[in-house]
């Protein structure tokens, strides 16, 4: 009981923080935190709405109800609202994350401060509606005990087929269609990042590979001119220097060895 209590005044001094922190600080007023403000004030309800009812629940007798008719009634509505809020909410931030890697170009008009507060109060709104059966559903009444005592109870089953498919469908809208759409969101994103990865080190690659062919360009370049020099230079000193022409043809064939390992570097 004491253990609760603590660990419900601590998810409630935290998740009234996180909002102060967010309105305070004017560069975390983004998308993402309006969203994380929405989630807190989900969790706040929880925390202040059903918590205490379960610690109710908790000490008194089995299946026995003791906050009223209208308790009845606004608990199950509250605690289904607020999931289903916080399951759309989760979506919309995982949208957010895939806008931002997978089409960054969009982000910017997109994931508008404007627009995240719209969609905080579409997933209120609709979730609410989408909850609302459970107010029909919801049964306060008097049963007797086996000891003969009367006590109040309120029921949420499934008795009829329009509650069982009612929650037939919040489970297959609010938490199946939810998990595909994030599994399917996320595959993407991680995809993404794969790509981005593999993008960004395959440029080195191809840099290096022009690098390669700039040096193998040169060294032919030089190659060719070298050859040609010894046959130039003899050409102009046929008769008067030709132990000269001897000595220019030895620097150009200790050059031409030298560019020979310089292609042999360049092609290894």
């Amino acid at each position: 009981m004491c253990f609760c209590i603590a660990i419900m005044l601590l998810g409630v001094i935290g998740n009234i923080m996180v909002p102060i922190v967010i309105v305070k600080t004017k560069d975390m007023r983004n998308s993402t935190n309006i969203f994380l403000t929405n989630l807190s004030i989900a969790d706040l309800l929880v925390l202040l709405v059903c918590t205490p009812t379960v610690l109710v629940e908790v000490n008194t007798p089995p299946e026995t109800w003791v906050l009223g008719h209208e308790m009845c009634k606004a608990v199950p509505f509250i605690e289904l609202t607020v999931a289903h809020a916080s399951v759309l909410t989760i979506l919309a931030i995982s949208f957010e994350r895939y806008y931002a890697i997978c089409e960054p170009l969009k982000a910017g008009y997109v994931c508008t401060k404007a627009r995240a507060i719209l969609i905080c109060i579409l997933a209120w709104g609709i979730a609410a509606v989408f909850t609302s059966p459970i107010i029909l559903i919801a049964t306060f009444g008097m049963e007797r005990y086996y000891d003969n005592t009367v006590v109040a109870v309120c029921f949420t089953s499934a008795e009829t087929f329009w509650s069982a498919l009612f929650f037939i469908a919040c489970i297959a809208i609010f938490f199946l269609l939810p998990f595909i759409v994030l599994v399917l969101l996320y595959v993407a994103i991680a995809y993404k990042l794969l790509r981005r990865n593999i993008d960004f080190h395959r440029p080195t690659t191809a840099a290096a590979h022009v690098r390669s062919t700039t040096s193998l360009s040169s060294v032919i370049l030089r190659q060719q001119s070298l050859n040609k020099l010894p046959l130039q230079m003899t050409r102009s000193d046929t008769d008067n220097n030709r132990g000269g022409t001897l000595n220019i043809g030895a620097s150009a064939q200790q050059l031409r060895t030298e560019n020979i390992d310089t292609l042999t570097e360049t092609v290894d």
